[in-house]
């Protein structure tokens, strides 16, 4: 989760039509830190002033009901950059979550709420 002053930033993703956190899955070889700092640069163009580990999530994916686990890293921002749209995501927002926000996933959602 990237933060700037109250915001937390969310990407759209084109594939799933939804607005979600930045994030992904760890390539082999990479630490999950590298990950996050790897997959918030390629889906949203920024670059966090730090990020720490906020914690760890266990949830169930449908359809096949799949177990996985979330390493959720949050981070501050002071000078958001331009979104430029790539393959993955064709829009970016900073979102209060205080703020209605339409075709949020309902876990990101959760998520944003825990930490600003």
């Amino acid at each position: 989760m990237l933060w700037s002053g109250d915001s937390c930033l969310m990407v759209f993703n084109r594939f799933h039509q939804a607005w979600e956190l930045p994030g992904g899955m760890i390539d082999p070889g990479e630490s999950a830190r590298e990950a996050a700092v790897r997959e918030l640069a390629e889906e949203s163009g920024q670059r966090a002033d730090s990020l720490e580990l906020a914690g760890v999530a266990k949830i169930r994916v449908a359809p096949d009901d799949r177990l996985e686990y979330l390493a959720i890293y949050r981070g501050r921002l002071a000078s958001p950059q331009p979104f430029t749209p790539n393959d993955e995501m064709s829009d970016a927002v900073w979102w209060n979550p205080t703020e209605p926000l339409t075709d949020l996933f309902p876990i990101d959602a959760a998520l944003a709420t825990f930490c600003p």
